[in-house]
């Protein structure tokens, strides 16, 4: 299989071990030829991320995901489940890379649209 866009998924709400793993992966792929890369992730986690655009890396915001509890509390990861499938649906991605734990429905949604991703 050729990849030629791939897309990260992050929801967090620090700067930590995953984010900076995120954010030196994408400094290396986008060095690839003919790779484009996306990064998706919540609203609250964008401006960690400005400094990576360029023309082979977008970077999308979901909505805001934070809150007391927000794997556990279905309100709040709604919004951003639902613009996670249209973006997931409108980019075409080859391969999805999975940075985070996220309700069953998220993978239910992969598999639906037959998106190989990695976790």
């Amino acid at each position: 299989m050729k990849i030629n866009k791939i897309g990260i998924l992050l929801i967090s709400n620090g700067w930590s071990g995953a984010e900076k793993v995120v954010s030196e992966l994408i400094k290396s792929l986008k060095n690839h030829k003919n790779l484009e890369i996306s990064l998706i992730v919540n609203d609250e986690m964008l401006e960690h991320y400005q400094n990576l655009k360029s023309s082979k890396v977008t970077i999308q915001g979901i909505g805001n995901c934070m809150g007391d509890n927000f794997i556990a509390n279905r309100k709040i990861i709604r919004k951003p489940l639902k613009n996670i499938k249209k973006i997931l649906i409108a980019e075409n991605f080859d391969l999805i890379n999975v940075q985070m734990f996220i309700s069953p429905e998220f993978y239910f949604l992969l598999n639906s649209h037959n998106i190989p991703y990695i976790i």
